[in-house]
């Protein structure tokens, strides 16, 4: 539930979701290492400032589970 306050305090409005970019990259290296199962987190230049994350489906698929799309 905390998680979810946080996400509802930060000012990300359409055009300016850089806030939310950094929060989430930050909630996502500090607390992967404790999850069952590790996604595949893609971002960076190549992504403009988009952000997804896939999972393992069962060694054969990646799901994708979350994707921002940040205009620039």
């Amino acid at each position: 539930m905390q998680l979810l306050k946080n996400l509802c305090g930060i000012h990300a409005p359409s055009g300016d979701e850089e806030k939310m970019h950094a929060f989430l990259m930050e909630y996502i290296q500090s607390n992967m290492n404790s999850w069952v199962q590790q996604p595949l987190v893609l971002h960076g230049e190549d992504f403009s400032i988009a952000l997804s994350l896939f999972l393992e489906n069962q060694g054969q698929q990646f799901l994708l589970i979350w994707t921002i799309l940040v205009s620039m």
